[in-house]
């Protein structure tokens, strides 16, 4: 349950990084399906920075950080999994603006460096699930 846990961590912080780590570990398989969630990634990661980028809170937002948990949690650790993958992704999203909204205020740094800092907590996280989850079946 820990594999699930992280996944919705990092998922919560960028929608798209359970399936990086996943596929960079070769947990997805080679070619395309290996290829499209580090794509996904670059992509996140950039757009995160960008000023119009809606909230991670906002529902659409909310909604795939929730489902990407629920599905990489579920990948790693099956059923219990997804519901706790979820779950820790939602929460994951709220702590995660909340904080970098006060680091902001609290320190003065601007915003896109901060981002960066969360994207590395988010890579990390991701990538020490893959790496606590069973092996496949």
């Amino acid at each position: 349950m820990r594999a699930a846990a992280l996944m919705g961590a990092g998922g919560g912080l960028r929608t798209a990084m359970p399936w990086g780590a996943l596929a960079v570990r070769g947990r997805l398989g080679g070619g395309t399906r290996r290829l499209a969630p580090l794509v996904a990634v670059a992509g996140e990661l950039v757009l995160d920075k960008l000023p119009q980028t809606p909230s991670r809170t906002s529902p659409p937002g909310l909604v795939a950080r929730l489902s990407s948990g629920a599905a990489a949690g579920w990948l790693v650790a099956g059923t219990p999994g997804a519901a706790i993958g979820s779950a820790v992704a939602g929460l994951s999203a709220f702590a995660g603006e909340r904080a970098r909204a006060a680091l902001g205020r609290q320190t003065g740094l601007p915003d896109p460096l901060i981002a960066v800092g969360e994207d590395v907590l988010a890579i990390g996280l991701a990538l020490i699930a893959v790496r606590a989850a069973r092996p496949p079946s």
